[in-house]
């Protein structure tokens, strides 16, 4: 006795297609290498000590509270489009894009707000003895990484605006 295929419908449900959209696939993209980003380097610290210099690198997870937030948005929206790419029979209550479109206005937000107050250098208490401030001085500059980190955030946005658009179609 021969065992016979059974013919199965293979086509996704609910009228999805086989192939992601483009918009997804740019935000699940944009979303990893956001959390990336966070690791890569956010700010250089540049002191001077009676006219010797020293310059320090600082990546976004050791520099501030506000690139954890960053990484917990990118995950999010990472997740959510993993669940759209990859379980095609689970479904959330909202479309992953908006999901992962807000995250990325949120980090958008976060990031730029970085970008505009850098963090405190933390030796302003020494720095209130005029005695010192002619010894000492600190300055905190942005880095390329959180300008990756900004393109990133700005790339989910996008993403997440390509797949509403080519959902409403």
């Amino acid at each position: 006795m021969a065992l016979e295929p059974t013919q199965t419908d293979h086509s996704p449900p609910d009228g999805r297609s086989s192939e992601p959209a483009a918009g997804v696939l740019l935000g699940a993209i944009a979303s990893a290498v956001l959390a990336i980003s966070v690791f890569l380097t956010w700010y250089s610290v540049d002191w001077r000590i009676a006219g010797t210099g020293h310059s320090e690198s600082v990546n976004g997870w050791d520099a501030t509270n506000v690139a954890r937030l960053v990484f917990v948005f990118a995950l999010i929206g990472l997740g959510a489009l993993a669940i759209e790419l990859f379980s095609r029979d689970s479904e959330l209550p909202v479309p992953a894009s908006i999901v992962s479109g807000v995250c990325g206005i949120l980090a958008v937000l976060f990031v730029v707000y970085r970008i505009a107050s850098a963090p405190d250098a933390k030796v302003s208490g020494l720095l209130g003895f005029t005695a010192l401030q002619n010894f000492i001085s600190v300055t905190v500059n942005t880095s390329w990484g959180i300008w990756v980190s900004l393109a990133a955030a700005v790339a989910m946005v996008a993403g997440a605006v390509l797949a509403l658009r080519s959902s409403r179609t």
